[in-house]
């Protein structure tokens, strides 16, 4: 199984943080996306259309573009 996640480790994290999701991934990991987004201070969300949790390598372009995106605001 997974490590637990320690929630004020979590909140204690202030960098910019990317949460990502593919709009096709298990609803799993969109839960886990949505806690973290509730606990972290300092987040920008966004999913990316037609991707699985693959989303590098199901729709490469929408990835790329809103990492670099996100990177380019936080440099």
């Amino acid at each position: 199984g997974f490590a637990s996640l320690d929630e004020d480790q979590i909140r204690s994290i202030r960098i910019p943080t990317l949460l990502v999701n593919g709009q096709l991934s298990i609803g799993l990991f969109h839960c886990l996306t949505d806690r973290l987004e509730e606990l972290l201070p300092n987040t920008e969300r966004i999913e990316i259309g037609k991707a699985s949790h693959a989303m590098h390598m199901d729709n490469v372009t929408d990835f790329n573009q809103a990492v670099l995106s996100f990177l380019l605001k936080h440099k």
